[in-house]
């Protein structure tokens, strides 16, 4: 009679707080990145002043380097590359958070509370159209906030913790498999030279 065959354990179903919650997420990260592009006037107005505050005796490669900060084409390549960079952090963190990782799920939380305290401090400043979406990003922010606190996005992530243990335990070889390496197989026995049984 052979042994029965273990079972791989069942992946949990991914948790409807969960999934939400990443897909708010899509919508903040849309919502940020044309509040992102948006701030293009702000930003430069913010290099020139920079550059026109430069001290008299500031020497000439100083002054080069401020007027090249003020290039409409290096502000728009700098402000899509940190759109780039926050789009692809916030994707793979909402990735591992998919796949049950709770650290995933404590981190997109303390995003989320980063873009609904900034959203609050945006409105400190002087009122600009780039507020929209900035509200739009908090409002889903929040509610992303909401979900990932909840008890289900929470047992979610441990659940999917002890599949993750069960199936790695399933794949290791059992005990005493690695005390004899393949070098240390005994030689088989000598042949009998007389060829006689």
């Amino acid at each position: 009679m052979t042994a029965p065959v273990p079972q791989p354990p069942e992946k949990p179903a991914l948790a409807s707080p969960v999934a939400i919650a990443t897909e708010l997420w899509l919508v903040v990260i849309a919502a940020m990145a044309v509040a992102q592009i948006g701030s293009y006037d702000k930003v430069r107005d913010l290099m020139v002043e920079r550059r026109d505050k430069l001290p008299k005796n500031a020497s000439e490669s100083l002054r080069q380097s401020a007027d090249m900060m003020t290039s409409t084409g290096l502000i728009i390549a700098s402000l899509v590359v940190s759109v780039l960079v926050g789009a692809a952090l916030a994707l793979t963190v909402m990735y591992f958070l998919r796949a049950g990782h709770n650290w995933a799920r404590l981190l997109l939380s303390g995003l989320s509370a980063y873009v609904v305290v900034g959203a609050v401090l945006a409105f400190a400043g002087q009122r600009t159209w780039t507020q929209v979406p900035e509200i739009i990003a908090a409002g889903c922010a929040g509610g992303a906030l909401l979900l990932l606190m909840r008890r289900d996005s929470d047992t979610y992530c441990r659940d999917m913790a002890q599949y993750r243990a069960a199936a790695k335990a399933q794949l290791a070889p059992p005990p005493g498999a690695w005390q004899q390496q393949p070098w240390q197989v005994p030689p088989p026995p000598p042949q009998n030279p007389g060829g006689g049984a």
